[in-house]
This record gives C-alpha cells, sequence and structure tokens, in this order.
C-alpha cells in the first residue's frame, strides 16, 4: 500500500493527511479547499481584539493600521471612549484635524472630564481656526491646562484688523466725453464713479467664553463724474408769425446745449457689529447690523414749463440742469447660522436692507469642504438670491484656499451675476453704489507672522455696468448701459492681542 504524507500549517491549523487508497488528485483537491477557508477566517472582532490591536499601533505610532482597525471595530458596533480616544489621536498626527475633532467629540460624550482629550480638541479647534468652539472647551479645563494654554482669563480684545485700499476705475476716461456730445434728446445725464479710497478697521472682543463681539468702521471716499446735457432755446431777435389772417411779432430761438458737467465728492462712514454665539451643540449663530451714511450732491435735469410766445398757452416740457443735495442713510440687518460637521462646514444667512433709498432681501448658504481635514486646502460654495421690487438676482460665488508655503496662504475667488445693492459675509461688506457687478473675482494672501501679527494683500477685479438716462423729445424714457472695469489693491495688518 502506497502511503503520501501531506502538511498544511498556518497561525491556527496544522493539518496532517496520510493518503491510502483515494487517488491524490482528488485528495489534493479537497485539502487545498479546507486550507483556504481556514486561511480566509478573519481574526473575531471582539472588544479584547480591538485593544489590544490598536493599543498595539498606537505605541508603535502606526496611525494608518489603528485607523482601519479602529473603523473596523465602530462597524461592529464596538466604540469606547479609550478607541475614540486613540482614532482621535492617530488623525491629529495625519493633520487631519476635521476628523480628529470629531473623534475626540466621541471620546468627550464618554469622558467629558478628560485632560488628554480636551488637550487635543483644543488644538484641533485651533489648527481650524474654529475658535469660538475652542474658548468654549476651554470653561472645562483643568487648572494644568489652562496654564498650559493661558486661558484663565479671557482677554476681553481678541484681535485687530486695519485695511486701506484703493480703486482704479476707467469709467471717467472711457465715457465722459461720449456723455457730453450732443445726441438730440431732450435731457441726457449719467453719473460715473471714479477712483474711490477707504480705509477699515475692525476688532473682535471676547466679553465670554461662548461669545464674540465684533466692531467695526469703514470710510469710503469717492469721486463720482456727473453730466447733464440739456436742449436750451436761446431767443436771437423777434419774427413776424402768421396768425389770425395778420401776422404777430414773435420770438425767434436757436436750440442750444446747456451743459453741467462737474466731479462731485463722495464721503460714506460706515458703521458695523455683530456677534458670535456658540450653541452646545456646536451651531453658530451670528446676527449682525451695519449702518451707512453717505454725504453727496446729486446734479440732474429739472422739468420747467416753457412759453415760447406771449399768445401760447399750452407751454412746452423742457429740462434745466441743477445741483442739490443728496444725503441718505442706509442699513443691513443679517443673521447666520453656521455648524461644523466634520470635513464641511455648511451655513445658512438671510438680511434686509436698505439702500439707496430701496428696500432688498437676500436669503443664502454656503457649504465649506477641507479636503484633508486642515487649512491647507479648502473650498468654498456660495449661493444667493435677492429680491428688490419686482426684480429677483441669483449671485453664485466661490473660493479655494491654499497653503502655498509655509507661511504664506493664497486665496482665489469670484462671484458672479446681478450684483447691486447686495451685501455678503453676513452684512460686513455693502456694494451700494447703485451701479451693477457682473463679476467679481481676485486673489488674496495672508501671511502670518512670528508672534502675533500677521498681513494680508489683496487684489480684485470688477466688472461693472452704470446708467445713462435720455429724455427723447416726444418724453419717451431711454436708460442706456455704461460699460467699466475697476481694480482694488488693498492690504491689511493682523493683531493678535
Amino acid at each position: 500500500m502506497k502511503q503520501v504524507s501531506y502538511l498544511f500549517k498556518n497561525e491556527t491549523l496544522s493539518i496532517r493527511i496520510i493518503v491510502t487508497r483515494m487517488p491524490e488528485i482528488w485528495l489534493l483537491t479537497i485539502i487545498l479547499l479546507l486550507v483556504s477557508k481556514s486561511f480566509s477566517q478573519k481574526p473575531e472582532v471582539n472588544f479584547k481584539s480591538v485593544n489590544e490591536a490598536t493599543g498595539r499601533f498606537y505605541t508603535w505610532g502606526n496611525w494608518d493600521s489603528l485607523i482601519v482597525a479602529g473603523r473596523d471595530a465602530i462597524r461592529n458596533n464596538i466604540d469606547y471612549f479609550i478607541l475614540r480616544q486613540r482614532l482621535g489621536i492617530a488623525w491629529y498626527n495625519k493633520q487631519n484635524y476635521s476628523k480628529a475633532s470629531r473623534h475626540f467629540e466621541k471620546a468627550m460624550k464618554f469622558n467629558a472630564q478628560d485632560a488628554t482629550t480636551m488637550d487635543y480638541l483644543y488644538r484641533s479647534y485651533l489648527a481650524l481656526n474654529r475658535t469660538g468652539e475652542a474658548r468654549m472647551l476651554s470653561s472645562r479645563f483643568t487648572l494644568q491646562l489652562h496654564k498650559n494654554f493661558a486661558t484663565s482669563e479671557l482677554s476681553l480684545p481678541d484681535k485687530l484688523y486695519f485695511e486701506p485700499g484703493f480703486t482704479f476705475s476707467n469709467n471717467k476716461k472711457v465715457n465722459a466725453q461720449k456723455h457730453e456730445q450732443i445726441n438730440g434728446s431732450l435731457s441726457n445725464q449719467a453719473d460715473l464713479i471714479d477712483d474711490i479710497y477707504y480705509l477699515h478697521i475692525n476688532a473682535a472682543l471676547n466679553p465670554g467664553r461662548k461669545l464674540t463681539v465684533y466692531l467695526g468702521y469703514t470710510y469710503v471716499n469717492l469721486l463720482k463724474h456727473s453730466t447733464v446735457r440739456v436742449i436750451k432755446p436761446v431767443s436771437t431777435g423777434v419774427v413776424l408769425i402768421p396768425w389770425n389772417n395778420g401776422y404777430f411779432v414773435g420770438n425767434d430761438y436757436e436750440e442750444t446745449t446747456d451743459l453741467l458737467s462737474k466731479d462731485i465728492p463722495i464721503h460714506q462712514n460706515q458703521a458695523y457689529t455683530g456677534i458670535s454665539y456658540t450653541l452646545q451643540n456646536g451651531f453658530i449663530v451670528s446676527p449682525a447690523f451695519h449702518y451707512l451714511y453717505t454725504q453727496t450732491r446729486v446734479v440732474k435735469s429739472t422739468p420747467y414749463e416753457f412759453y415760447a410766445q406771449q399768445i401760447d398757452t399750452i407751454p412746452v416740457i423742457l429740462y434745466s440742469p441743477g445741483e442739490t443735495d443728496s444725503s441718505f442713510q442706509g442699513y443691513v440687518g443679517s443673521i447666520e447660522m453656521n455648524k461644523y460637521l466634520s470635513q464641511w462646514n455648511f451655513a445658512i444667512n438671510g438680511s434686509v436692507s436698505n439702500l439707496n433709498r430701496c428696500e432688498q432681501y437676500q436669503a443664502g448658504c454656503r457649504i465649506t469642504y477641507y479636503p484633508f481635514g486642515n487649512l491647507d486646502l479648502y473650498f468654498i460654495a456660495t449661493g444667493v438670491i435677492s429680491w428688490e421690487k419686482s426684480a429677483q438676482r441669483w449671485i453664485l460665488g466661490g473660493r479655494i484656499g491654499h497653503k502655498t508655503f509655509r507661511k504664506l496662504w493664497s486665496e482665489v475667488h469670484f462671484t458672479a451675476g446681478e450684483i447691486v445693492n447686495y451685501n455678503e459675509l453676513n452684512g460686513a461688506v455693502v456694494y451700494n453704489s447703485g451701479d451693477r457687478i457682473r463679476l467679481k473675482c481676485g486673489i488674496d494672501f495672508i501671511v502670518p507672522l512670528p508672534g502675533r501679527f500677521g498681513f494680508t494683500v489683496k487684489y480684485q477685479y470688477l466688472a461693472q455696468e452704470g446708467y445713462e438716462y435720455m429724455i427723447e423729445r416726444d418724453y419717451s424714457f431711454v436708460e442706456n448701459t455704461v460699460k467699466y472695469r475697476n481694480h482694488t489693491i488693498s492690504g491689511g495688518i493682523i493683531w493678535k492681542i
């Protein structure tokens, strides 16, 4: 009798089979099936195996394997404090602070007083610039953690920002001359926004661990080139005019143009206040109010009745140029709510405003995505719908931020639509020149310096449209579009107190 011995081994199974009667090929097939099944069996997932594996990976600093083991455990409904803490530390060491904070928040639900968890969670919030949630967390700190992060007492002034800027416009250069030319209409009027200078300062204050107050002031100084051109009859003498089977001595006229063209300064003072309140469930509610006061004068045409002859009983309506005071006030009241969910931030906002003596309503949303769970790369998408009188406008925008170098962040952004009497950033920035912005895009650079300072450099391009108003000889009203381009350059200084 022929005997053949086969030995198969793995970590959990040892098989020795002696073949005596059956053909070897069939036995080998059966044996291989049995052995392959034993090799494919996964270790049992239970608390002991998970705790040992994740503890071993944590000790070795094998973060990827720890994350895989922890994810499998949670899928198998194994969830406990030290597992969440280890997963948070693993993601923290991979610099994915969004996922790290999510696991630390879960760990806090198991043990809200653990100092190590609070330490890492606080650092994760700061790395994501979630300062409101970081301050609220610090209310639970131990004395040692307060000492480590110098958070035992809040500093009322938190941050100051100062930014001057200048806008170069080609509006006057491109459009001024053609508006002063004769075109045959009774009245022609245009206001051309020229170069703009502004100065902005804001401060963030911390009166409480859940509350941040924002105060801002902006001064805007610009020139408006206003032109009014009207048809003006000028008497050139007398003339015999046939009338009632005879003649009478009437006035003879020559048609000329009366032109009023001048540069008018516009001074605008703005004040902004807003608060940001962090709720226990992670929602952040931010109401705000923006007040604007504009001082300027307006050049416009005023109608009057003209009797060409003494016997006329029905006048002709003509127009004369003039200048009047046009100082006025405006406001924006807004509110926003946002929440972080892992690598996402979702926000909804709305506002009610009165700009240029008209009421506006806005509703919008913003979605921010951090693909790496940190500020090295982020994408922001915004959508806004606004209403003014019977007009409805859609405005879409986007922003991409990137850590270009170790101490340099760059952001490119765009906004497109019919942007007029519009506000953004929860009412902090207001566009109320009255002209339409069709496209707004630019690039910002943010440079944090050693210590408490940093600075910004910004460039913005705007494709805008103004208006030319004409009254034709049949008294019909015509509105023409005036296109121009603006380029804004600004720079700011950040001081974290």
